[in-house]
């Protein structure tokens, strides 16, 4: 009997490898649905990509724990790859946190707020507008003196849920703030939720109130925690759950808006302090060819140990073991 794949984080988690791949071949397959709809070839090689996207998988000992480290593997790099945002939000994870734990050494007493910024839901073909006003709406509201003289960095992301229901999208923006420590203390300075929210509706110029979130990044086992609000931020711009279903013709519609709305758009960005911090800590990588490999860092590989080979299998629905104990290959490669 095969041996599936069993990858685990240093917390003891399940990687969960073979639940995105069998994501990632679902969403070519409605790649390869629009390209025979349209006769469209360049779709197609785009389907044949995403389809082999992570097929092999060779991994390495980690030193340190004795944990898989993958080394090599093909990514096809689309936006919506199950497996590729997913490697791609670890990426992030890793980076915005080590940034922030940058900054916040740097800057010990600033404190970090979350915000959750939204608007009502609009139709698919409105989209890219309505993200593009949420985008001059943040940067507006950032620029408001009683928001800025506090303001020391930021981290902002875009997300978008589907309603199926009624065929709208609702996008919205996360912005993590790291603040001076006189917003919290200083009369006049602190803002509360009801501030916020007018701030908001003043800056998207609406004549309603948007809902608005706003969270103290608190202590926690005596140590500032910051990986989940860092999740909630890097998390991926649409889950795959929300344009995979069982039904394709609902699926393909969405799809498409999505890849057309939203083509171009930036996933995540910095600013302030903790831009000129990241820029310091990690070199800048254009989407369609960055390392989703190496995502975390360069964790040590025991050489002594050897390779892991594992390929996906579509009876099993998930990855096994083909070879071990192969001689590593030398450097990464995605």
């Amino acid at each position: 009997m095969a041996k599936v794949l069993q990858d685990y984080t240093k917390q003891g988690k399940p990687r969960k490898w073979g639940v995105r791949k069998a994501q990632s071949r679902q969403y070519a397959t409605r790649l390869y649905t629009i390209a025979n709809r349209d006769g469209n070839p360049t779709m197609k090689k785009k389907a044949g990509r995403v389809w082999a996207c992570g097929d092999i998988l060779e991994f390495g000992r980690s030193l340190d724990d004795g944990g898989k480290v993958l080394l090599h593997a093909y990514f096809c790099h689309d936006r919506f790859c199950a497996l590729c945002q997913w490697r791609r939000m670890l990426k992030m994870s890793y980076q915005t946190t080590k940034t922030i734990e940058q900054a916040l050494i740097e800057r010990p007493t600033s404190r970090v707020i979350f915000l959750t910024l939204t608007i009502k839901n609009c139709k698919g073909t409105a989209l890219k507008q309505t993200v593009s006003a949420l985008n001059k709406a943040a940067r507006k509201l950032l620029m408001y003196k009683r928001v800025k003289k506090n303001v020391i960095g930021w981290v902002k992301s875009i997300e978008v849920t589907v309603n199926r229901d009624d065929d709208t999208y609702h996008p919205h923006i996360h912005i993590l703030l790291q603040l001076a420590s006189t917003y919290f203390k200083n009369k006049g300075e602190y803002l509360t939720h009801k501030d916020w929210q007018a701030l908001w509706s003043k800056a998207m110029k609406v004549d309603y109130e948007p809902m608005v979130s706003v969270e103290a990044v608190k202590a926690r086992n005596g140590k500032d925690s910051i990986n989940a609000s860092v999740s909630e931020l890097a998390k991926y711009q649409t889950k795959a759950t929300q344009y995979l279903s069982l039904d394709v013709d609902q699926d393909v519609k969405i799809i498409d808006m999505l890849r057309t709305q939203l083509r171009g758009n930036r996933m995540l960005a910095y600013g302030g302090m903790l831009k000129d911090i990241h820029n310091k800590l990690f070199e800048q990588e254009d989407e369609a060819t960055e390392d989703l490999v190496g995502v975390t860092g360069n964790e040590r590989v025991d050489p002594k140990a050897g390779a892991i080979i594992a390929q996906w299998n579509a009876k099993y629905q998930n990855y096994v073991i083909v070879e071990t104990g192969k001689e590593l290959s030398i450097g990464r490669k995605d």
